[in-house]
């Protein structure tokens, strides 16, 4: 699932356990329906979208903040600013930027 008013691709916790992610640093975000800053960690990752990657930072979630019927991963804007997507009924097309 994209959000683009996510700023960061944004991961539940317990998917970044899985993939060992280290936190580089913190960062308080606010989000899911909800006004009130939290917490997260923020970690880099090799993310891919319909065969596109890039490197970009991850907002590590905890599981509690996480809501029940979100995906487990969301993919924010600092993915999203990097290409040119254009969404055209059952036509998607995805170009990378050139000063990416």
């Amino acid at each position: 699932m994209a959000d683009t008013g996510a700023k960061y691709v944004t991961i539940r916790s317990d998917l970044g356990d899985v993939l060992a992610l280290p936190a580089q640093r913190k960062e308080e975000l606010s989000g899911f329906g909800s006004k009130e800053k939290f917490d997260v960690d923020i970690s880099k990752a090799l993310v891919e979208v319909n065969g596109f990657e890039s490197e970009v930072e991850v907002a590590i979630v905890e599981e509690r903040r996480y809501p029940d019927k979100a995906p487990i991963a969301i993919v924010g804007r600092n993915f999203l600013n990097k290409y040119f997507i254009t969404l055209n009924g059952k036509e998607i097309c995805i170009e990378r930027k050139e000063n990416f």
